[in-house]
């Protein structure tokens, strides 16, 4: 058994807050550190030890063959327009532009100056909102079961994020 929130070694967490959402006692908070980033924490008295935090966990449950075998990927988008509002290339708009039709739902994040947080577009012509590099964790919110009850009711989800 490994993981953050057993040892607490920061470099065991994203800080994705897939932890946090998925328990169904309220188990997990996230607390900031005194760099700002935020972790989970744990009330023991809470947890009923069902270990949905640790099965959804990207840090515990990356396959171990990504482990050696890295792969980097670029690209940016040929509209120069956009690649000029989007800091990074715009290469998020042009994976929207090619994979998202009408039955798509597109979560990014979304900031207004040091706050960072995901929100939701269902129409591609928001997808400015999401432009911009973040360089900061994103609040989550409840964004991971909004994107499940969107699968759920037969939506495709585009999700992308910080």
């Amino acid at each position: 058994m490994e993981g953050y929130l057993v040892d607490r070694e920061k470099e065991k967490c994203y800080g994705c807050e897939a932890c946090v959402q998925i328990c169904p006692k309220d188990a997990l908070v996230m607390k900031e550190d005194d760099e700002g980033f935020r972790y989970p924490l744990l009330d023991k008295e809470r947890c009923i030890e069902c270990n949905l935090c640790r099965q959804v966990c990207p840090y515990e449950n990356m396959p171990k063959r990504y482990s050696s075998n890295k792969y980097t990927f670029g690209g940016y988008i040929k509209d120069e327009q956009i690649k000029f509002e989007s800091t990074s290339g715009g290469a998020f708009s042009a994976i929207v532009d090619t994979f998202c039709d009408e039955n798509y739902v597109i979560f990014g994040a979304e900031s207004k100056g040091l706050l960072v947080w995901h929100s939701y577009i269902t129409d591609k012509k928001d997808l400015a909102k999401f432009r911009k590099s973040k360089y900061s964790q994103s609040k989550m919110g409840n964004s991971y079961q909004q994107a499940k009850d969107f699968l759920n009711s037969g939506k495709k989800v585009l999700f992308s994020g910080t």
